[in-house]
């Protein structure tokens, strides 16, 4: 998370705040806020993270693992962390910790945020939190990240939207929406020169026996299929159509 300074001290005490108050327990519970970690592993990775912090850091709440909380010792817990000072270039600013640690970077303004979010290897999702239009959009175009929230949390999971990310984040495609389609099926080029093409067999139905054509006022002698009208001047005859259609 990137914050200004000005308001640095008053967000991270509502934070820690609230933080302290989430609930850790079965994922599949309706009253749990926090689930475990998927395994052994990724609990090693993420205390690791938190000792980092607190070598490196201050740590403002959490960093240890719940595992001692009555109902938590068969499962990966990890008290919810929040870790201030920590600087754009820092491990916890620029590697995916996949854990409940939230490194908090303060700037002194717009362009130090854009900055440091740019910074960092990867640009799934991002959102900005602001009262002013005209940052909001500028956000809009600056942040390198295949989604934008204004005012909103990061879900990442909008699947009208285009889906994916930006430099390391997803595989380069949109996987989701319309933006879909290009990404799972192929172009192709037809062309189809209809003066040239054999009807044979088609049957003796004409052009200008179409109702249509009598409507629009069409006169002129009746013209087979694959046949050009010699009353009409040579370029305004029949010209090849060319087509472009998507196939799975």
């Amino acid at each position: 998370m990137i914050a200004h300074e000005r308001i640095l001290d008053p967000l991270l005490d509502r934070l820690a705040d609230r933080t302290g108050r989430l609930r850790l327990g079965d994922g599949l519970a309706e009253s749990t806020d926090v689930g475990p970690l998927v395994n052994a592993g990724a609990m090693a990775k993420v205390s690791g993270y938190a000792d980092l912090a607190r070598a490196e850091h201050t740590v403002v709440c959490g960093g240890r693992p719940a595992t001692d909380r009555p109902g938590l010792e068969h499962g990966h817990f990890f008290e919810p962390t929040i870790v201030r000072g920590v600087r754009p270039m820092d491990r916890l600013a620029q590697e995916e910790i996949f854990g409940p640690l939230l490194s908090v970077i303060s700037v002194p303004d717009y362009d130090s945020a854009v900055t440091a979010l740019n910074q960092t290897p990867y640009g799934l999702s991002a959102s900005i939190y602001t009262r002013g239009v005209d940052t909001a959009f500028r956000a809009m175009r600056d942040v390198r990240a295949g989604l934008v929230y204004v005012n909103a949390g990061t879900i990442g999971a909008e699947t009208h939207l285009p889906f994916g990310g930006m430099k390391g984040s997803g595989n380069g495609h949109r996987e989701a929406g319309h933006a879909a389609l290009d990404t799972f099926t192929e172009w192709k080029a037809i062309y189809v020169d209809f003066a040239e093409a054999d009807y044979k067999g088609v049957g003796e139905r004409r052009l200008w026996e179409n109702p249509r054509a009598a409507q629009l006022g069409f006169d002129r002698p009746q013209v087979g299929h694959g046949q050009q009208d010699p009353s009409l001047p040579r370029d305004h005859q029949s010209k090849p159509a060319p087509e472009a259609r998507r196939e799975c």
